[in-house]
């Protein structure tokens, strides 16, 4: 995975909820963190590299591009350590859709955005 682990707080990342309340990645349930990673993903990546089904959620001023870009790339790097191995608890269709944003994160195509 490249450079990822250099741009970001990795496992120590720390995501808000829409209740406001924040939660370490590492601690997220898996198909959670899936789907957050995914939701954050589609409102992030560049058009061409969104990940369907693309919903349109809106984000209040917290959110930044900042860290938005830094939170996908932690919840990125986090699942894909929960990938490693036959004991991993990432369902095999999801990887699919890692392997895309850990190419696009590995090229760069996030860098625009933050």
């Amino acid at each position: 995975m490249g450079g990822m682990s250099n741009s970001h707080k990795g496992k120590d990342f720390l995501w808000k909820d829409q209740y406001n309340n924040f939660h370490l990645i590492s601690e997220m349930p898996t198909p959670t963190l899936f789907h957050t990673t995914k939701m954050v993903w589609n409102h992030c990546a560049p058009s061409h590299s969104t990940l369907p089904p693309h919903i349109h959620h809106t984000f209040d001023v917290f959110y930044t591009d900042e860290y938005m870009v830094d939170g996908v790339k932690a919840m990125v790097e986090e699942l894909m350590r929960r990938g490693e191995g036959l004991m991993g608890d990432v369902e095999v269709r999801w990887m699919l859709d890692l392997g895309c944003m850990v190419r696009d994160i590995d090229e760069g195509r996030l860098d625009a955005v933050s």
